[in-house]
This record gives C-alpha cells, sequence and structure tokens, in this order.
C-alpha cells in the first residue's frame, strides 16, 4: 500500500525501466570500465545527455523502490547493477564536460589568444619535493592546475543545465562595447547629453505619433466606405442621450393597457357604486353619526373625521374614473415603440455597447475617424513639419555631445597611454576614435571604438579584438581610474582587475590604485601579492562550512598571508622576508 500511494503502479514502473535498459542496451553498463572505453568515441552531446537522462531516472527509481518496493519489484531492479550506476553517471558527465569544453574552444580564435597570453605571464620555477624529484611550480600553483584554472576561467563559467551560456571571456570583452559611457564620464558631458536626451526623446516621441498617425488613416482608407456606411446609419438613428429608458417605460404601459382600464374599473366601482360602493357606505355612516352627535357634543370631532374621509373617497373616485377613461390603448403607437426600440437595440448590439450613451460615444469616435479621413493629410503634414524641426534640435544637441566627446577624448587617449606605460607598455598606442552614425540613437549620433596597439610599429585596431588579457586588464584600470576621479567618487571596487598580470606590472598597478586611495575608498579582490601589500588594510575572504566568511587581517598574519601568496600552500622564511618587504613599499 505505502508504494503505491508513494510512486506510479508497478506496471507503470516497469514499463520505465524498459525503456531505460532499451537506452543502456548499446552499452556494458556492468563493467565501468568498458562503458568508459564505450562513450569515450561518442562525438553527439545529444547521445550523451539522453544516457545521463536514462542513469538518473534508473537512480532516482531504485531509490524509491528499495524503500517501498515489494520483493518483486527489488529483485527486478537489482538486474540493472544499481551499485554501479554513480559511477557510470560520473563517466558520462566526464565525456560531457570534454565536448563542451572543445565547443567552448571551437568558438573562436581570439580565445586561444587570450589563453596563450594567460600561460605567457605564468611564471616557473622548481621546486624540491623530496630527495628522488623534483615538481614543476608555476606561480606558487602546480602547472596542470594553473592550466586548468585558467581554461575554466575563460570557458567553463556556465550553467550545466543551461543550454545557452555566456563565457567569462565574452561577458569581458562586452566591458569594451560601453565605450560611450567610459568617454562621455571622462568628458564630464552630462549637461550636453542631457539636453541631447532631451531633445532626442521629442523628436522620437513625435515620430511614435506620426507613426500612428499614418497607420490610422491608411487603416481608415481601407475602410473608408464601411466606416462612412456606419455614421451614416448613426445619423439617420438620430438617438437621444435618455431615448431608450424612456421608450421602454411608454412600452411596459401601453403593453398592459388594456388590464390596466379593467383593474382601475373594478376599484372605481368599489368606491362609486350606487348600492354598495364604500362611498355610499359612508355617507350612511355620517346620517347616523350626525343623529348621535346631537345627543353628544363629544362625538363632534369623529363625525368631522368621517365627513373629511368621504370628501377624500369621492375624490379618489372621480380621479379613479378620470384616469379610467383617459387611459389609451394604443396599438399602433405600440408597435412604433418596438420597431424603434429594435433599431436603438441593433445598434447597441453591432458597436458592443449596452446604452444609448455609451452608442453616442462611439457615433462620436466614428465621426473622428471620419473627420481624420478629411482632413488627415493636413495633420500628417503638421506633424512631418514638427517632425523636421524636432529632428535638427536634436542634431544640434548630438553635434555639441560630439564635440565634448572628442575634447575628452583626446585628454582619455593622452592620459592612458601615460598611465600604460608606466604599467610597462613601453611602446603602446591607444586611440578614441568617434565616428558620425547615420541615424540618432538614445545616447547620440557617435560610434565609438578603442583602437589599440602594444607595439610601435604594429597595426591599430579595436582592442576588444586584439588586446591580451593582461593588456585589457591594465587598459581597464587606466580608464577607470580616470572614470573615478572625473566622477569624484567615494568609493571604487576592483575585481580581479590584475587577470593576465605579474611581477613588476603587478607592483605598478598596485602603486596606481594606492595613488587613487588617497582620494576614494578602493577596494580591490586580488590574488597577486604585488597589489595586496599596498592596501591600507588587507582583509581575507574565505569559505569555512558551506559560508563565506572575511577576517581583517593584523600585521603579523598580513605578513603571513602576504608570503603564502608569493611562495605557494608551503610559507618559506624568504618568502616572509619578501612580504616584510613588499609591505615596506
Amino acid at each position: 500500500d505505502t508504494f503505491t500511494q508513494v510512486i506510479e503502479d508497478k506496471e507503470e514502473i516497469v514499463r520505465q525501466m524498459k525503456e531505460i535498459r532499451q537506452v543502456l542496451f548499446n552499452y556494458s553498463y556492468d563493467n565501468a570500465e568498458e562503458f568508459s572505453s564505450e562513450i569515450s568515441t561518442e562525438e553527439d552531446k545529444a547521445v550523451l545527455l539522453d544516457l545521463k537522462k536514462a542513469l538518473i531516472s534508473a537512480k532516482n527509481m531504485a531509490n524509491i523502490v528499495r524503500t517501498f518496493g515489494d520483493d518483486d519489484m527489488k529483485e527486478k531492479f537489482a538486474q540493472l547493477e544499481i551499485s554501479k550506476l554513480p559511477e557510470l553517471l560520473s563517466e558520462v558527465q566526464h565525456r560531457i564536460d570534454i565536448i563542451n569544453q572543445k565547443e567552448a574552444f571551437s568558438v573562436s580564435d581570439e580565445t586561444k589568444v587570450l589563453i596563450n597570453e594567460a600561460m605567457m605571464d605564468i611564471e616557473f620555477n622548481f621546486s624540491k619535493i623530496g630527495t628522488e624529484e623534483m615538481r614543476l611550480i608555476a606561480g606558487g600553483i602546480e602547472l596542470k592546475e594553473k592550466w586548468q584554472r585558467t581554461i575554466s576561467s575563460f570557458t567553463s563559467n556556465f550553467d550545466q543545465e543551461d543550454p545557452e551560456f555566456v563565457t567569462l571571456r565574452d561577458a569581458f570583452m562586452e566591458r569594451f562595447k560601453e565605450h560611450g559611457f567610459v568617454i562621455d564620464t571622462i568628458a564630464k558631458d552630462e549637461k550636453e547629453l542631457s539636453e541631447y536626451k532631451s531633445a532626442y526623446k521629442t523628436y522620437k516621441d513625435t515620430e511614435k505619433e506620426l507613426r500612428q498617425k499614418k497607420e490610422e488613416l491608411e487603416k481608415n482608407l481601407t475602410e473608408k466606405d464601411y466606416i462612412t456606411f456606419q455614421l451614416e446609419r448613426l445619423r439617420e438613428a438620430n438617438v437621444k442621450e435618455d431615448e431608450e429608458k424612456e421608450l421602454e417605460q411608454e412600452q411596459e404601459a401601453l403593453t398592459y393597457a388594456g388590464d390596466t382600464r379593467a383593474e382601475l374599473e373594478t376599484a372605481w366601482e368599489a368606491i362609486s357604486d350606487d348600492e354598495h360602493g364604500a362611498e355610499n357606505s359612508v355617507r350612511t355612516s355620517i346620517t347616523y353619526a350626525e343623529k348621535a352627535a346631537a345627543h353628544d357634543n363629544s362625538l363632534k370631532e369623529l363625525l368631522d373625521r368621517l365627513k373629511s374621509a368621504y370628501i377624500e373617497l369621492k375624490d379618489i373616485g372621480s380621479e379613479l374614473e378620470s384616469r379610467k377613461e383617459n387611459l389609451e390603448v394604443n396599438p399602433e403607437r405600440l408597435e412604433l415603440i418596438n420597431e424603434r426600440l429594435d433599431t436603438i437595440y441593433t445598434l447597441e448590439k453591432k458597436h458592443g455597447v449596452d446604452n444609448t450613451k455609451d452608442l453616442l460615444a462611439k457615433q462620436a469616435e466614428i465621426e473622428e475617424k471620419v473627420n481624420l479621413l478629411e482632413t488627415g493629410d493636413e495633420e500628417i503634414k503638421e506633424l512631418e513639419k514638427r517632425l523636421e524641426s524636432e529632428r535638427k534640435t536634436a542634431e544640434e544637441k548630438a553635434a555639441a555631445l560630439t564635440d565634448k566627446r572628442k575634447a575628452g577624448a583626446q585628454n582619455a587617449e593622452q592620459e592612458t597611454v601615460r598611465m600604460l606605460k608606466e604599467l610597462g607598455m613601453a611602446n603602446v598606442r591607444f586611440n578614441v576614435t568617434i565616428t558620425h552614425k547615420d541615424s540618432l540613437e538614445k545616447d547620440g549620433a557617435d560610434d565609438m571604438n578603442f583602437i589599440f596597439s602594444a607595439n610601435e610599429k604594429g597595426a591599430m585596431q579595436k582592442i576588444e579584438e586584439v588586446a591580451s588579457g593582461g593588456e585589457i586588464a591594465r587598459v581597464m584600470l587606466t580608464l577607470k581610474a580616470q572614470m573615478a576621479a572625473s566622477r569624484q567618487l567615494p568609493t571604487i571596487v576592483f575585481d580581479e582587475i590584475d587577470t593576465g598580470i605579474s611581477g613588476e606590472v603587478a607592483d605598478k598597478m598596485g602603486r596606481i590604485m594606492k595613488d587613487m586611495g588617497n582620494s576614494m575608498q578602493v577596494i580591490c579582490i586580488t590574488h597577486l601579492p604585488q597589489i595586496a601589500s599596498k592596501g591600507s588594510n588587507h582583509y581575507h575572504v574565505y569559505k569555512s562550512d558551506s559560508t563565506t566568511k572575511i577576517d581583517m587581517l593584523s600585521e603579523t598574519d598580513r605578513v603571513k598571508e602576504i608570503a603564502q601568496m608569493l611562495s605557494g600552500s608551503g610559507i618559506t622564511d624568504a618568502a616572509i622576508e619578501n612580504a616584510k618587504e613588499l609591505l615596506k613599499g
């Protein structure tokens, strides 16, 4: 009973198990080594994903059957070699990872250039592990680990469950497509940019209005005959706002006029009939009351009330008779009302409204469409004239923004080259090209690119196409430094800006950040001791029991941390001394 409450029936489990075995049929799933060899030649990732799915399903069902299944089900699943499923899954995932890595490397040759450049920055030395061997060490990290980490950083930054992913390299390069933001910040063109954006919005709003007006006119022209016919029908009907309600009341009165007249006749007879009417009875009552009041003055008031009731009753009788005589039974009028209401109901249904008020509003809307057909060309011409004027205004604002940007770009070029030379790029050339676009866009009419060459004679190209990881890191630092200075930011954060650099360049980069720290708070996440040593304070970020923690290091702990960054896991006396020297600088 428990089994059937928790999972599907046995037949469904057996059916799924057969499907799983069908997928695994071509593989030696009872032998992990042979299984690994068989899938090692599989290049179709879709096949591997299906295989992974089958193994996961088998594993999930096996756990349920193990807990809730009967002996028969457990025996059937034992045939699937359940104990080997985790190992088989691991082999399949490993093969998928290899294919993913191949796909990532095949994205473009630029990725290979970045990887090679990153590997060029690795510093090698030999470290004695024991008397019997020496091991090649790269910057405190074993060569294989360094290589794998570099590849992972640039190619494997994705969600395994998401078929679409962006590599870290792509995201890194995308930063350099935001040149407008960089130059606008350095050029301090907030006023010009704000004025342009305002003029651009006005221009685009009018452009949208004109487009909508043209579309509406075109649609109305297509439906011209139908729209005109609708308006003619409404005008012919000449419906009034409260007409429907008034006609419905009159319709009800005429429909029941015969019944109403008969009922009034009966009511009149009950009051005014000479023999049995209420009027005659009250008159008799008054006669006897007068006799009684002649002997008893206290009855006079009661007598007066009877006389008043008689007068009121006689008046009501007269009114009933008058209404009865004047009541019209008019089938011709009723027919006219029915026809009129039918016309109104038909128009309301046709135009999707419930009352004459909404029908009149619909008529006004159709009249506006007809008017547009008659005056649309003039309105469009007026909008086109306004649009042209607003376009010229936006272009003038765009030109002013371009001039400001060009002035800022010159300053950025000079300052960037100066700082890059300090960072060890003696022959660097760097230009900001600003070319005019054919159309206005939300940020102006400029197409801006960073043109770069690390060599004196090399051809200058777009920075995202030729710069290495280390070169990009240095350019980003110089631009961020200029942006921060222009904006007078209170705080700036550098997250691993030191990618692809080391040694003397790293030391110079750290000094630039230190200088920036004189006018603002600079927070830098780094793995380089040359940069870490330049900070006023040093924090160590680490994980403990799946929780990320951060500690501010004391002077003693800071020396140890930088020494570890210098030498790797094993801290040597030489590393301690080097760390102290770095902290002095």
